[in-house]
């Protein structure tokens, strides 16, 4: 299985969101959506999606989180540096 990290859960991201959902179960993937507000994914669900509320500001949580999936994507907004 293949961890996905995305950083920030915003309208372009849920498009890239539902993406990845749609080919999991092909692929074996498994994506996590991390942001602020993730109550979109809890109304919503898709396969293979874990929401989890992460503030992109605690730098110590963000790293820990970051190092664990083989791969991540940020859609959060451009001055926030990983």
């Amino acid at each position: 299985m293949k961890n996905i990290l995305i950083l920030g859960a915003g309208k372009s991201s849920t498009v890239l969101i539902k993406y990845l959902s749609n080919l999991s179960e092909k692929f074996n993937l498994k994506i996590k959506v991390a942001a602020l507000d993730v109550s979109y994914f809890f109304n919503n669900p898709l396969n293979n999606v874990l929401p989890i509320e992460l503030n992109i500001n605690n730098l110590d949580e963000l790293k820990k989180k970051h190092n664990r999936f083989f791969f991540s994507c940020k859609y959060a907004p451009k001055f926030y540096a990983l």
